[in-house]
């Protein structure tokens, strides 16, 4: 039983793609009953990835500050996973910054929406 899981974790490997291109920890070769064999990584993300997150996250709140500055009646809008959202009040990150809050105003007040920063496309003013 060990060794079919075995040969399923490694084919799933191989047939999944990588998401990351460093830093690869281990690798496993097995051998099917055709003779070939396969080999299976794992690897981990790089150290550093959060921190160009946090960063990034504190531009999208400068930016949106700035163009409150520029045009404060205009409506500022969000592209997040290619779905706009416009009226966007305020927005601030939260303490870890890989998340974001929005507050939309809508006809039934003012609503929140929490939003992952590296979902954001693209903000700006209408």
């Amino acid at each position: 039983m060990r060794r079919k899981i075995d040969v399923l974790m490694v084919g799933l490997l191989a047939l999944s793609p990588c998401v990351y291109s460093q830093n690869i920890k281990g690798e496993v070769d097995v051998t099917n009953k055709q003779g070939q064999t396969i080999t299976g990584s794992w690897e981990e993300p790089e150290e550093g990835l959060d921190e160009s997150i946090i960063l990034r996250a504190q531009d999208y709140v400068e930016a949106f500050h700035f163009l409150r500055q520029q045009n404060p009646t205009g409506k500022v809008f969000f592209i997040v996973s290619g779905v706009s959202i416009d009226r966007v009040e305020d927005f601030k990150i939260m303490s870890n910054g890989t998340l974001g809050v929005l507050y939309i105003r809508t006809n039934r007040g003012l609503q929140s929406k929490i939003i992952k920063i590296e979902d954001i496309d693209e903000l700006g003013m209408r």
